[in-house]
């Protein structure tokens, strides 16, 4: 049996790659799940020739801190993950998704952000047959 390593920076070769200091971080979305304790997560940046680290963290309005989450080295440009909300929460509070995509040679950090709120999660009563 043969196992094949594919080098995933370099599946295209005719796709152009940019050195660290010329990444960007192209798109940046967030879409609550329907149970207001998850967000799916869509990040696309700027195609490199050297791997980063992006960091992603929740805040709530008040600065807090509700959940990060880093990966490091992403062979990949575009990334899709989902991500859960760490803590009970107001149902009308607001949030900032911060992408930090870090090369650790460099000062100069490119940081993008996104606003969005949870979806109310749908309550569902059990009563067991209880009246």
């Amino acid at each position: 049996m043969t196992i094949c390593n594919i080098d995933p920076i370099n599946i295209d070769p005719n796709i152009a790659r940019y050195p660290p200091e010329e990444i960007m971080i192209l798109n940046l979305q967030v879409n609550p799940y329907q149970d207001g304790k998850r967000i799916f997560v869509s990040i696309e940046l700027t195609p490199f020739s050297d791997l980063p680290v992006i960091e992603l963290s929740i805040f709530d309005s008040e600065g807090i801190n509700y959940g990060s989450a880093t990966i490091v080295e992403p062979p990949f440009w575009k990334h899709e993950l989902t991500m859960h909300i760490n803590s009970n929460h107001p149902p009308d509070c607001e949030f900032n998704l911060e992408a930090l995509l870090v090369y650790p040679d460099l000062d100069n950090l490119e940081k993008e952000s996104v606003d969005f709120k949870l979806l109310n999660s749908e309550s569902t009563s059990e009563d067991n047959g209880k009246s």
